[in-house]
């Protein structure tokens, strides 16, 4: 019995030991938790100032040490050298542009058909008539082509000439004006006539317009006539029965009027041929001899007038010609066969990008 007594004794004491000790340890760990706590809720506190000393330390305003060291490094004087730069380079691109235009000035010069500001060249020069002048000056211009002024003269006095200039160069009013110089003096001479007078033949429709407009603005006071194929040949027909001083026209067309009686060419008196070597190369031999062979006034003169001038052109030609043609070159030997003022440019595209590139030029 008192052994029990003792066993159940030394289990409460025991059990009270853990008793005290479990609540100890609750103690400690609520006073642990409050202790942690405190720290948590001061770490904020605490790393704050960290990091507002860090964002200082990274400001140049808060940090004079940092404003100090990039002090002498300031953008001004980056700024002032590179002006200095700019400047020396400026000179060099402007001699760069000069040396390129006495080159092209050069260039030009070696041949008679770019001449520019000669004195020679000037309207009071030559013989125009006040109708042409004034249509002229009209125009804003106030001298010649040089083409323009080395077949002038021959021209007007009815020698046959072939001209050879480059494409740009006022090759149409080179036998346009002498040509409309001529029907104002037969006008004059032999009083009006409805028959045509003088005679433009050219290979393509769009070049006869071409042509055709050039004249009528310098010739205000002649009655002309385009007449290509294409187009009705009723108004041009009656246009003819009204009559005209100077026809324009391709090859078929001129043939087809003559053929039906519409066109008279016995009274032409000046006729040209413009591009007549593509008339030529493009099959229109035979209706050029025939349109000739109608043009049978025994003062008739022949003109012909090209951007090229291969030798086989040169041997056909004074078959249309009644004398020994005056032969103007403005371009010689020289491989570049257009105006050296007109920039030519080669753009490479697909067929698919072709629209595309072609708004993009135009707009640019």
């Amino acid at each position: 019995m008192p052994g029990e007594i003792r066993t159940e004794i030394k289990k409460a004491k025991s059990e009270g030991k853990t008793t005290s000790t479990k609540k100890k340890v609750k103690v400690e760990g609520s006073t642990k938790k409050k202790v942690m706590k405190a720290p948590k809720a001061a770490e904020p506190e605490a790393a704050e100032p960290k990091r507002k000393r860090a964002r200082a330390e990274e400001s140049p305003r808060s940090s004079p040490r940092l404003s100090a060291s990039k002090a002498p490094a300031e953008p001004p004087a980056v700024e002032l050298a590179e002006p200095k730069k700019d400047s020396a380079k400026k000179p060099a691109k402007k001699a760069k542009r000069s040396d390129d235009v006495d080159e092209d000035e050069a260039v030009a010069s070696t041949f008679q058909d770019d001449v520019r500001g000669d004195p020679a060249l000037a309207l009071e020069k030559f013989d125009f008539s006040a109708d042409t002048l004034a249509a002229l000056r009209a125009r804003g211009v106030e001298s010649l082509f040089p083409i323009q002024a080395a077949t002038f003269k021959l021209i007007k006095e009815g020698k046959d000439v072939i001209g050879r200039a480059r494409t740009g160069m006022g090759k149409t009013l080179a036998f346009g004006l002498p040509t409309i110089e001529r029907l104002y003096q037969l006008r004059r001479d032999e009083g009006w006539t409805s028959a045509p007078r003088a005679l433009v033949m050219a290979p393509t429709r769009e070049l006869a317009q071409q042509v055709a407009k050039e004249l009528s603005v310098v010739a205000p006071k002649l009655s002309l006539l385009c007449v290509y194929g294409g187009s009705a040949m009723g108004p041009q027909c009656n246009a003819l029965r009204n009559g005209v001083d100077l026809i324009v026209g391709t090859p078929g067309r001129l043939k087809d009027l003559n053929e039906r009686g519409a066109l008279a060419l016995e009274s032409v008196r000046v006729v040209t041929l413009d591009e007549a070597d593509m008339m030529l190369d493009m099959g229109f031999q035979d209706d050029m001899k025939a349109i000739l062979g109608t043009c049978s006034h025994p003062e008739r003169q022949t003109c012909l007038f090209s951007a090229t001038l291969p030798k086989w052109v040169r041997t056909e030609a004074p078959q249309y010609m009644h004398t020994t043609p005056e032969m103007i070159d403005l371009v010689g030997d020289a491989a570049v066969k257009a105006s050296t003022d007109v920039r030519h440019v080669a753009i490479p595209a697909q067929y698919s990008e072709r629209a595309m590139v072609l708004n993009a030029v135009i707009k640019a």
